[in-house]
């Protein structure tokens, strides 16, 4: 789901049933950040969440949303910034249960963490190991289990 490509950069992959995308992201934004809190606030209060990733110069928008335990994710892409005439296109989206998504992102950050540990994972990456999101997921994701959904 979530790996370092080189310094600077990483690639969120994800596949369901309906398919397969790997979008890539760069350490000038938030995208593991962002991912992990994304996640974090469907798994507790469902409701929808956006947030994007930035590629350089493209742009990667993320909807999740989520209800009675299903996660719909929805990617678009925009080549280039955000200047006059650039559009938003559909990129890939797919849905898959919420608790399933949940438990695979915690692993893969776990796995990250495990690979790089935090200081090598900063030094790669460029900025710190987004530990607290981590854990937020963490909590979200067990109290979701707990409750049956």
């Amino acid at each position: 789901m979530w790996r370092i490509a080189q310094h600077g950069w990483a690639e969120c992959e994800l596949e369901t049933p309906d398919g397969r995308v790997v979008v890539p992201a760069s350490y000038v934004t938030d995208a593991p950040e962002n991912l992990l809190s994304g996640l974090t606030h469907v798994c507790a209060w469902d409701g929808s969440t956006t947030f994007t990733f930035v590629g350089e110069p493209a742009e990667y928008r993320w909807t999740l949303t989520a209800a009675a335990g299903v996660l719909e994710v929805a990617i678009e892409h925009r080549a280039g910034t955000a200047g006059a005439g650039s559009l938003w296109a559909p990129a890939w989206s797919g849905a898959s249960a919420l608790s399933t998504f949940a438990r695979v992102s915690v692993r893969a950050f776990d796995a990250v963490l495990h690979e790089h540990g935090p200081s090598s994972y900063e030094q790669v990456w460029g900025r710190p190991f987004p530990a607290a999101e981590l854990d937020g997921l963490r909590s979200a994701w067990r109290r979701l289990r707990a409750s049956g959904a």
